[in-house]
């Protein structure tokens, strides 16, 4: 039964690799966790600040992997978006590079679970990769406006991508 099941998706065009090498399909799965990012900025974001940040950090693992695959470069298996965006040669700004470093992290772990697998990782995230995402201003600290991954900063990152895609969507 499920060999005659393989023979239609065959035909049809709809196999593994057929998707996996289809830009389309990447990027309309991009599309899909970019409006659930959006519309969960909209609500109380104390609430559902892990939600928001990881969608829109998968949002924008697709479009990258998108982008890599139209490039030629085929869909790298990593989830460190500030290295994959390097990678494709990409006009990001040094600020929008650590948002992807930032929203990497959110992919990894902590957008997920409390803590990493490992006490290292806990203390890089605090010490390095997040600290650049903080303005400390006396007692005061804030978050830092260029590099903070709010829906604005992850939505110009978001168009950098699509306009290297040409504007392809979904």
């Amino acid at each position: 039964m499920s060999s005659s099941r393989k023979k239609i998706r065959e035909i049809t065009g709809y196999t593994f690799e057929d998707e996996k090498q289809s830009i389309e399909s990447w990027v309309t799965r991009a599309q899909s966790f970019k409006v659930a990012a959006t519309v969960l900025s909209q609500s109380d974001f104390s609430e559902v600040q892990y939600a928001y940040f990881y969608n829109a950090a998968i949002s924008l693992e697709l479009i990258l992997k998108a982008v890599a695959l139209l490039k030629g470069k085929g869909i790298p298996k990593t989830h460190k978006l500030h290295d994959l965006a390097r990678n494709l040669d990409l006009p990001f700004s040094i600020e929008q590079l650590d948002t992807l470093e930032l929203l990497s992290e959110i992919i990894i772990w902590s957008g997920r679970y409390p803590v990493p697998n490992k006490d290292g990782h806990w203390d890089n995230y605090h010490d390095v990769v997040q600290n650049k995402h903080i303005i400390r201003d006396g007692n005061i600290t804030r978050a830092c406006p260029k590099r903070f991954p709010t829906l604005e900063n992850v939505s110009n990152i978001w168009d950098i991508c699509h306009r290297e895609l040409g504007g392809k969507s979904a």
